[in-house]
């Protein structure tokens, strides 16, 4: 069986054809830009640029930052990629608290009540140094379709959260304190 061409070729060979393309393509249509000029070198990395500037928008980070290290508390496949790349975050798991007295909706179809819900979620965006919490409340409003919408979300830094968290618990302190 023999091997078929791009099997054979090797990384020099593609960058030589490449090169010879764009010797061919400057000749073409930039034929007084003389090779090796600085005008030549330009062009070449307009060329090279123009061809890097396309990434699949699911794998930013994998493409355009392969030297940041995923935090320990992310979920990998839970990345979110942004149009901003350097705004794109890593999240972890969700903590989901049911919310009982909001409205939720009924799926008639299946015949489930979904229910309203905070997420809150550790983040980080890959220019970040700290992490922050993002808490996200959704619920049905009064006049929607049947489903859930983010009604609102808040972004916390960790000293915000934890004085929420020790305030919450001062709150339930007093609530279930016996009279004496």
């Amino acid at each position: 069986m023999s091997k078929s061409v791009s099997d054979t070729t090797d990384k020099n060979q593609i960058e030589d054809a490449t090169q010879s393309e764009f010797a061919d393509y400057m000749a073409r249509n930039y034929g007084k830009v003389r090779p090796g000029s600085a005008l030549w070198q330009l062009y070449a990395k307009e060329r090279a640029s123009d061809q890097a500037r396309f990434v699949k928008a699911t794998s930013v980070v994998e493409e355009l930052y392969p030297e940041l290290q995923c935090p320990r508390w992310a979920e990998e496949e839970e990345t979110r990629n942004c149009v901003i790349p350097a705004l794109s975050k890593w999240v972890s798991a969700p903590l989901r608290v049911l919310l009982r007295s909001e409205w939720g909706y009924t799926n008639e179809g299946v015949n489930t009540l979904a229910l309203a819900h905070l997420d809150a979620t550790l983040m980080r965006t890959l220019i970040g140094t700290e992490p922050y919490i993002q808490v996200t409340h959704h619920a049905n409003p009064h006049d929607a379709a049947n489903a859930l919408e983010k009604l609102d979300t808040i972004k916390l830094t960790l000293s915000e959260a934890a004085e929420l968290a020790h305030g919450l618990l001062l709150l339930l302190d007093i609530a279930t304190e016996v009279d004496a």
